[in-house]
């Protein structure tokens, strides 16, 4: 195993310094994100941690100016700018001096990471109030659509998650999510695949249900589900894929389980 230490440098803006440090653990089954350089000690990849910072620096700029910015310039930067900005959201606490807010500094806190979530594949969007729709209402009828749709396309949305999102990596300066198993020519981790397959499950028992379930313990499971959902909450639309009703219940319900990852 290789421990993934993504550590967001300090930020200091106006007279507030926020000192966070987002940490995450990467197994060689899901792929590494540290890497040795000429045999020196490992440590987190280049493009890993500038991504990470820049996400922090988003999460700033909708604190300060409401607005985080434009997203990511690449899938791959984004999808650790997610990971980034859920984890900070509901794990500030472990974040040096964050850990010192007060409960209304906190709730901005975390209103701009959702921002900054929530806009890591898509300029402009906004997160959505999820909440179980009355039985026989047409909300529900909407969650039961979304949630068919998801069921009954479930391994091409995992495959397109996995490819598009920047999940699914094979060069070596961000590390790599693909292995060769017994000389076999190589596939993206099944740790991974499974993960985004996880996170799936719960995103359609949240649509059904109105609750998730269970999180996961791994934080390497926990990091790629933020990543997928991130990515799956933009890449979804009406009529393409569903209705826009559905839609609408499909995005509020990826929100409700992105909040609950971590």
């Amino acid at each position: 195993c290789c421990c993934c230490c993504c550590c967001c440098c300090c930020c200091c803006c106006c007279c507030c310094c926020c000192c966070c440090c987002c940490c995450c653990c990467c197994c060689c089954c899901s792929g590494a994100t540290t890497l040795s350089v000429n045999g020196h000690k490992p440590r987190v990849a280049l493009p890993v941690r500038e991504a990470v910072e820049k996400q922090v620096v988003r999460v700033m700029k909708a604190l300060v100016l409401g607005n985080a910015g434009p997203k990511p310039d690449t899938s791959i930067a984004a999808a650790f700018g997610s990971v980034a900005a859920a984890f900070l959201r509901n794990r500030y606490q472990e974040c040096g001096q964050l850990g010192q807010l007060s409960p209304a500094a906190a709730e901005q806190l975390r209103a701009a990471c959702t921002q900054a979530l929530t806009q890591s594949y898509a300029d402009g969007v906004e997160a959505l109030e999820f909440s179980q729709p009355e039985q026989g209402s047409a909300a529900a009828a909407a969650s039961a659509e979304a949630a068919a749709k998801i069921k009954a396309n479930r391994e091409a949305i995992v495959e397109d998650i996995l490819q598009k999102s920047g999940i699914a990596r094979r060069g070596r300066r961000s590390g790599s999510t693909y292995v060769s198993i017994n000389g076999n020519k190589s596939q993206v981790s099944p740790a991974v695949r499974n993960a985004v397959t996880f996170h799936l499950k719960r995103l359609t028992t949240m649509l059904l249900t109105g609750s998730a379930g269970p999180r996961v313990t791994e934080p390497e499971a926990a990091a790629v589900g933020a990543a997928a959902l991130a990515f799956f909450r933009n890449r979804a639309s009406a009529p393409r894929d569903m209705s826009a009703a559905a839609t609408v219940q499909f995005r509020a319900a990826c929100d409700a389980v992105l909040a609950n990852i971590y």
